[in-house]
């Protein structure tokens, strides 16, 4: 069940931890554009925007900090980082070695409701692109990778990829990034 936050884009999943929800709806807001690089994040007014407490926010903050997606300043509070483009790089190309090793293992064992949900999903991103939705197009595009990395059944390349993802939510050099 999903239910939208107030004054934000964002939607909180309520079948997740409050604070994986409160963290996935801020990083959608990154995504999004409502969150811009530099930008002071304040513990009150996410936590107002979202609905939840500022504990919540507070370990969310934590998190993201950890994920390189936030910095902390001392005695200035919490920075939406900045991801410059050498960053982002090497990111993707660190994926893309991830995804082909894990669509290599998932080529000998995919049923045919796996390739039918990954075809879909593809179908899905390619209407995103013609009509330009970047949000929806990135949602799309990480949820079809880390399919593959479910199917595939590879959980050490799965956690070395949830580990490097979040970085590429925010933008790089302020250029979103997203949509080729």
């Amino acid at each position: 069940m999903r239910g939208n936050t107030r004054g934000s884009g964002a939607d909180l999943d309520l079948s997740e931890s409050r604070v994986e929800s409160v963290r996935r709806a801020v990083e959608q807001m990154l995504v999004a554009g409502e969150l811009q690089p530099g930008q002071r994040l304040t513990e009150l007014a996410l936590a107002s925007s979202l609905g939840v407490g500022r504990s919540h926010v507070r370990e969310t903050i934590r998190a993201l900090e950890h994920d390189g997606l936030v910095s902390t300043r001392l005695n200035h509070g919490a920075y939406v980082s900045v991801v410059d483009l050498d960053a982002a790089l090497e990111i993707y190309d660190t994926n893309a070695i991830l995804f082909g090793y894990a669509a290599h293992q998932l080529s000998s064992k995919a049923t045919s409701d796996q390739l039918l949900e990954l075809a879909t999903l593809i179908e899905q991103m390619t209407e995103a692109t013609s009509g330009s939705d970047q949000s929806s197009y990135f949602e799309l595009n990480l949820r079809f990778h880390q399919r593959i990395f479910d199917f595939a059944e590879n959980r050490h390349a799965s956690r070395i990829y949830g580990a490097a993802r979040p970085s590429a939510f925010g933008c790089c050099a302020g250029v979103p990034l997203g949509l080729p």
